[in-house]
């Protein structure tokens, strides 16, 4: 008796060009029509977080002594391995301090 053998079968090979973009059109647009709520909420919840948070600054440190007291503070060991160098800070200008440089947790480290 012979029995017949088939070949071993490949794996399918990925698709290239435009077929491998084939439904994504498709699929970002369920995506977006499923998030049409909690995209603005997500986007106007971080905008107004760092919105109040800029604000804040300037109730924070309202006097020169204060922003100098912060900039010594962000120079100390525990400010640097909290954000890095300050290279750009001045002591007179609030502008330069950005919300990823500048944290709530200054007046408790400088004590």
């Amino acid at each position: 008796m012979t029995t017949a053998t088939l070949a071993p079968k490949s794996p399918p090979r990925p698709a290239t060009g435009p077929a491998a973009l084939a439904g994504t059109g498709t699929l970002i647009r369920f995506a977006l029509r499923r998030d049409r709520v909690r995209l603005p909420v997500w986007i106007l919840a971080l905008l107004l977080g760092t919105l109040s948070t800029a604000n804040s600054y300037t109730e924070l440190y309202g006097t020169p002594e204060d922003r100098a007291n912060a900039v010594a503070t962000m120079g100390s060991p525990a400010g640097l391995a909290m954000s890095g160098p300050a290279t750009t800070w001045t002591t007179t200008r609030t502008a330069r301090c950005s919300a990823t440089r500048c944290s709530a947790s200054w007046p408790s480290s400088s004590a």
